[in-house]
């Protein structure tokens, strides 16, 4: 196993107010929107559980059989201004990355 560590940063530019783009993290029907598997993977797995101790789940299989899994833990949100969560993603069962991340929201 090899550990490899990085920092990024990618900053976005959005019309919509920093509320709005903190709905699209915290409502189920918004996230669905843009953040899922591909209709065409099977045995599909999704949850939401957007609160401070709460998660994300989303999984699947592709074509070719390659089971997906991305799961998270939120540990902090301030309510339209900052989101931090833990993720890893999984193929196959194996982990191949551990990311923390910070969403700041600001006008």
């Amino acid at each position: 196993m090899s550990i490899r560590q990085h920092d990024f940063t990618i900053e976005r530019r959005f019309r919509q107010s920093p509320e709005q783009t903190f709905q699209a993290f915290a409502d189920p029907d918004l996230r669905q929107r843009w953040f899922r598997v591909p209709d065409s993977w099977t045995e599909n797995e999704w949850s939401l559980d957007f609160q401070v101790g709460g998660g994300e789940l989303n999984a699947g299989r592709d074509r070719r059989g390659t089971y997906h899994l991305f799961r998270s833990s939120f540990h902090d949100i301030v309510d339209g201004a900052r989101i931090v969560f833990a993720y890893d993603l999984l193929v196959d069962g194996r982990l191949i990355s551990v990311s923390l991340t910070t969403v700041e929201l600001r006008p």
